[in-house]
């Protein structure tokens, strides 16, 4: 059986004065209901690294004041996981209100593992206002209703389809509201090498922009982090392009090796060191071996255990190139 909103609503307002009660969402007046409401997916970027978390807001719009919206929330699990369910800005303030998914006896969490692992669809996510005292309301207009953290697991420049689904909203006088349509959005999810540049930049045409490099090379983009990675200077990171800054870092490394990871040069620079926690150490990210292909340059080869002078040389050859 379906969980109604109308018995979450009901349900809280009379746990609050300890009584129990039940009913449907269109029991009270469905046949006066006669203002209308609308839900969407608002998703919080256009694109997402896989790996990466992202946010899909529940939006409701309404002609009227409401109290409670309810929807199924649909994606494709085998690209998308649901890692946490909030409620959004318009039921997170006083009086009490609530959040509730799932068909009974579910919790949030039991609906959101059926999701993930099972049906692809987050069942009855609901949220509403219910208190002992008058009738709290969302005013009319636009208000987020619920928030929803998802993660791209994975997926090669893919775009998911997130939807909705048996939209229902309550009125602030505990109508029922005809809910006009729904509208669903859509994520682009990126594989990404480890070198931060998008598959579709590294295979363009233009090394300039990023291009003629493997988009499962993690190597073959020279960009480090600047300002250089030293004890006292952690805040180092990657622009995603190859300059004059790059090359100058990477002398700070030399004399540095993998043989020896633990051996400062004479900058306090050490090969094994992860100064940035990226899961890297930190000499690798400054190394580079000779390009596999030497009619590309600016495509150099894996690091090879030491930074030299001619890490700095083979940097030289892609200043220029930006992948933003």
């Amino acid at each position: 059986m379906r969980r109604s909103l109308r018995v979450a609503v009901l349900a809280s307002a009379c746990a609050l004065a300890g009584v129990i009660a039940a009913g449907t969402l269109g029991a009270r007046n469905s046949a006066l209901a006669t203002n209308s409401g609308s839900l969407s997916v608002s998703v919080s970027a256009p694109s997402v690294f896989e790996g990466n978390n992202f946010t899909v807001a529940i939006m409701q719009t309404a002609t009227v004041a409401t109290s409670g919206v309810q929807a199924d929330l649909t994606f494709d699990r085998t690209h998308l996981q649901i890692v946490s369910v909030t409620q959004g800005s318009a039921y997170t303030g006083p009086p009490a209100s609530g959040l509730v998914a799932g068909v009974a006896p579910q919790t949030v969490s039991d609906a959101v593992n059926e999701a993930n692992t099972s049906t692809g669809t987050f069942k009855n996510a609901s949220a509403f206002y219910a208190s002992t005292g008058g009738q709290p309301s969302i005013p009319a207009g636009t208000n987020q209703a619920i928030v929803i953290t998802m993660q791209a697991i994975q997926g090669v420049n893919f775009t998911a389809s997130i939807g909705l689904a048996n939209p229902e909203m309550i009125e602030a006088t505990g109508d029922s509201m005809t809910v006009s349509g729904t509208t669903g959005g859509s994520i682009l999810i990126h594989h990404e090498d480890g070198d931060q540049c998008l598959d579709t930049k590294e295979l363009g045409p233009s090394h300039a922009t990023g291009g003629q490099r493997d988009p499962n090379n993690p190597w073959d983009f020279f960009d480090v982090p600047t300002p250089v990675l030293l004890p006292g200077h952690t805040t180092g990171t990657r622009s995603h392009a190859v300059t004059i800054a790059d090359a100058i870092a990477i002398l700070s490394y030399i004399g540095t090796t993998a043989a020896n990871p633990n051996t400062a040069n004479a900058n306090g620079a050490m090969y094994g060191s992860d100064l940035d926690a990226d899961g890297h150490q930190d000499g690798q990210e400054y190394d580079r071996g000779t390009a596999p292909n030497p009619a590309m340059p600016w495509a150099p080869g894996p690091p090879n255990g030491a930074v030299q002078i001619s890490d700095a040389i083979l940097a030289l050859n892609s200043v220029g190139d930006n992948c933003n």
